[in-house]
């Protein structure tokens, strides 16, 4: 009888119902439904699209002495509008330079950077590292190339390359 009593007990504790009388205990189950893996998202906003930015209409060049001795020189792209990045071609269609986005930098007062910002004051620039074989090559034929710019949201556009008439070497 204790045992009956302490097995009911137990049985009335852990939800089920039991019969000491006919002493086959009857269990009633309580089935949750399972949890969905992910909750429901709501959007608070509405979806996010960047509208196109206007290109750049022109882009001019410009060199600027580096500290490196293997790469001595800065070539620069200045430009107006936004762009992703730039590739200088030549007549051919060859690639001679590809340019992505740079960081800022810290370029002094007596750079082309510099002074071409101050003239071009809502303008934009990027540049990259060239060598002297680069350079000359820049020098000779620069004036006949042409430069395809990723734009952000009207694909990609070609203009020419202008040279700025500033270089500090």
């Amino acid at each position: 009888m204790k045992i009956t009593m302490i097995l009911a007990t137990l049985l009335v504790a852990c939800g089920a119902s039991a019969s000491v009388a006919d002493r086959s205990p009857s269990f009633t189950a309580t089935i949750a439904a399972p949890r969905s893996a992910s909750p429901t998202v709501e959007p608070t906003k509405p979806p996010f699209a960047q509208p196109p930015l206007d290109p750049p209409s022109a882009i001019i060049w410009a060199i600027d002495r580096s500290d490196q001795s293997d790469r001595p020189y800065l070539f620069e792209l200045h430009y107006d509008g936004a762009a992703m990045g730039f590739r200088v071609i030549d007549p051919s269609g060859r690639l001679i330079l590809r340019l992505p986005i740079a960081g800022s930098g810290i370029f002094d007062r007596t750079t082309c950077m510099a002074a071409l910002q101050q003239q071009r004051a809502r303008g934009a620039a990027t540049w990259i590292l060239i060598d002297d074989p680069t350079l000359r090559e820049l020098l000779l034929n620069g004036s006949t190339y042409q430069v395809d710019v990723d734009t952000v949201g009207h694909g990609t556009l070609m203009l020419p390359l202008e040279y700025s008439g500033c270089r500090r070497t």
